[in-house]
């Protein structure tokens, strides 16, 4: 998970919630995959004009790495990039930033592969030409396109 040359045009500010915090007023873990799907269907809605009432998206792997916790007085915002593109799936990079004290601190990096869906047929499909073209424009130079299986 290497963000420093990534650039993010996409992102959200995020509304931390009471039921977000623990006990010691921390935000607490898992609520982190759930920042990551709300701004990862925002992005494939967005961007990919993603058809949800016919195909899905399933999240093969995630990697989550905490640099510094949130804290429930924090306002931090949340963005997305495609890094790495190909017929069989995708690779979104995530990151969230807060500002403390007026400092920005890099609070999460993340990463998911994801991988189109047939619920019908109840199998993993490809994504179309157009999906990739579409990101590749969108992403600019700094999406990779890997071979596909």
């Amino acid at each position: 998970m290497n963000h420093q040359n990534q650039t993010f045009q996409y992102g959200s500010d995020l509304k931390l919630r009471w039921r977000d915090r623990d006990r010691y007023d921390k935000v607490n873990s898992i609520n982190y995959l759930n920042f990551l799907e709300q701004i990862r269907h925002r992005y494939l809605s967005d961007v990919l004009k993603w058809d949800w009432d016919n195909y899905g998206i399933l999240v093969e792997k995630v990697s989550v790495h905490h640099l510094s916790q949130l804290e429930f007085e924090d306002k931090p915002h949340i963005s997305v990039a495609c890094t790495e593109v190909s017929a069989d799936h995708l690779i979104l990079s995530y990151k969230i930033i807060t500002n403390r004290d007026g400092e920005q601190i890099l609070a999460t990096v993340a990463e998911t592969m994801l991988v189109a869906y047939e619920p019908k047929e109840k199998v993993k499909m490809k994504f179309d030409q157009a999906h990739i073209d579409t990101l590749m424009e969108y992403e600019g130079e700094t999406v990779q396109v890997a071979q596909s299986n």
